[in-house]
């Protein structure tokens, strides 16, 4: 059991170093290009965060803990065990700067662990980001 737990912790932290390697790598670019990123960096910006969502452990993830049950929020996506919704953690994330995890956790207390914000932020940014919304909405 214990090296199963030290697999899916390598694998999580994979997973959260791509994205914040994926974020950094836009954030340079943008302030050394300019203070206004172009399309093509918007474009592949939004191509990275697709295959990161694609990936076989977010995937695995997401599974793991988001749920749709049409018992719980008339059948929405929530996260396991909780009526929170992957929408709830998007909508945090994307109205707050600076936002930490443990934020969120404290915000909803029926969260218990990292790994449950992530899966709704992936599972969030995979249904919900669109091309259009990245290249129009700034």
């Amino acid at each position: 059991m214990n090296k199963e737990i030290r697999k899916e912790a390598n694998i999580m932290t994979n997973v959260l170093n791509n994205a914040e390697n994926i974020i950094d790598t836009y954030e340079e670019k943008k302030n050394v290009i300019s203070k206004k990123p172009s399309m093509l960096e918007d474009i592949l910006l939004y191509v990275r965060i697709k295959q990161l969502t694609n990936a076989k452990y977010v995937k695995q993830l997401t599974k793991k803990y988001i749920v749709k049950d049409k018992t719980i929020n008339s059948g929405r996506a929530t996260i396991r065990g909780t009526r929170v919704t992957p929408e709830d953690i998007g909508r945090i994330l994307m109205h707050k700067s600076d936002v930490k995890v443990k934020d969120i956790l404290d915000e909803y207390p029926s969260l218990t662990n990292e790994e449950e914000v992530l899966a709704g932020l992936l599972y969030f940014i995979d249904k919900h980001i669109s091309l259009s919304q990245i290249l129009f909405n700034k």
